[in-house]
């Protein structure tokens, strides 16, 4: 019985239409935990009904459940682990100096929020002693009143503090979570708040200041913080910059500066991608990466380099510069053997997407190097960026047969090509 042998072709054939590939992204980025499916099954009119009760309740419920409806907790994604530690520790400082106008007594307290105008308070009105009133609070929604000169004014504070809100209860919802190995829903939390505000604006609810106070101790993750110390430096920035920007400023100065800081940081991991040359580990098929495994061989003729994030517009330039820095340094290095470089195998497994650009600067490699007498050879792509590189005429320009599943492949093509072109030379 004959068995078929495996292949170690690379499909390029397979291509998903641009209308299937676009609403995948989108459906992975807004609707990651796929809330349609409830209506996968329902006849016609069952899923009518069920449309109708999902979405007719963001037409009365608070900007938070709106929110929640147009899937905007994506939003809550970009606050970091080290952002939310970082403020997580600002607000509880912040939370407990504001209780210290109901503890003391003080009948005249500060509006601001940063420690150094709230102890000025304390001090400034240490003299008054203020008395505990009795009994509940009286209902209050009857003061709800709608003028338009306050409209606009109103609606754009209640945004804001909804906002600073949310970001305080995802931190402390968040830390509990860890604490239960659980996980939460950032568009439920919006719900939950929502309704929270809504109700207990009616009765002007305020919690004890004491319960506050002992919550809000126990939410400063100092283990964490000198955790983030030790394993990140540029982490613990990030939580330092949001626990001081709380602290000294107020909480919109601490979360702008500690997401602006992790956005720059993730711009450059991507704008500066990591590239590595790879070598064989001895008496394996494996390559790694020759400055992580010292002992790895290089090999002749050949140099393997490593690709490990998206290319486009922001780093092409530096992905070629680096590139072309790899093939110049390896020339210099086997030409005092007498050996030429004739090979330049990119591993672009980690590649998950590239633009026009990406693929202009590949193609500029590729005249360079055929300029010098080096083949490139490409390993291993992705289904997206195979198919942009075919569209793209890319893959005509280097040759389907030296497009390989993985480096091995493409390093015993690479051999069996420069025995059999040595073959022809001894034969002429």
């Amino acid at each position: 019985m004959e068995t078929e042998e495996p292949s170690t072709k690379v499909n390029l054939s397979t291509r998903r239409s641009f209308a299937a590939s676009f609403g995948s992204h989108l459906k992975e980025t807004f609707f990651p935990d796929d809330p349609f499916r409830q209506f996968k099954d329902l006849p016609p009119c069952g899923k009518a009904w069920a449309a109708l009760k999902y979405f007719v309740p963001m037409l009365v419920w608070a900007s938070s459940y709106t929110f929640a409806k147009f899937r905007l907790g994506i939003l809550v994604d970009f606050l970091s682990r080290s952002t939310i530690t970082g403020f997580m520790g600002g607000t509880a400082i912040i939370i407990i100096l504001q209780q210290l106008k109901g503890m003391l007594g003080l009948k005249h307290f500060t509006t601001k929020t940063d420690v150094v105008s709230v102890m000025h308070s304390v001090f400034k009105y240490r003299d008054e002693v203020g008395s505990l009133r009795k009994g509940l609070n009286p209902i209050s929604i009857s003061d709800l009143k709608f003028q338009s000169r306050y409209l606009s004014t109103t609606m754009k504070a209640g945004l804001l503090s909804g906002f600073l809100a949310l970001a305080e209860g995802i931190a402390v919802g968040r830390s509990l979570a860890l604490l239960k190995n659980e996980q939460i829903d950032g568009n439920k939390e919006m719900i939950a708040f929502g309704m929270m505000n809504i109700v207990g604006s009616f009765f002007s609810c305020y919690l004890t200041t004491a319960i506050i106070m002992v919550a809000m101790i126990g939410l400063i993750e100092y283990e964490e913080i000198h955790h983030l110390f030790k394993v990140d430096k540029f982490d613990f920035c990030i939580c330092m910059a949001a626990f001081l920007g709380v602290v000294l400023f107020n909480m919109v100065a601490g979360l702008a500066s500690s997401v602006g800081l992790s956005i720059l940081r993730a711009l450059l991991y991507v704008a500066r991608p990591n590239t590595c040359k790879l070598g064989n580990l001895t008496g394996t098929a494996v390559y790694r990466d020759i400055e992580q495994y010292p002992s790895s061989s290089s090999l002749p003729d050949i140099l393997i380099l490593q690709l490990g994030s998206p290319i486009y517009f922001a780093n092409a330039g530096y992905l070629r510069e680096r590139i072309l820095r790899w093939v110049e340094d390896e020339e210099s290095i086997i030409k005092k053997d007498g050996e030429d470089l004739l090979y330049v195998i990119l591993d672009i497994g980690g590649v998950t997407s590239i633009d026009n650009t990406g693929i202009g600067m590949l193609k500029e490699i590729y005249r360079i190097l055929g300029r010098r007498k080096i083949k490139m050879v490409i390993t291993n792509p992705r289904l997206e960026v195979a198919a942009k590189l075919v569209s793209s005429n890319f893959i005509n320009l280097i040759g389907e047969n030296w497009v390989f599943l993985s480096v091995r492949d493409a390093i015993t093509a690479c051999r069996y090509a420069l025995q059999e072109s040595r073959e022809k030379g001894e034969q002429a």
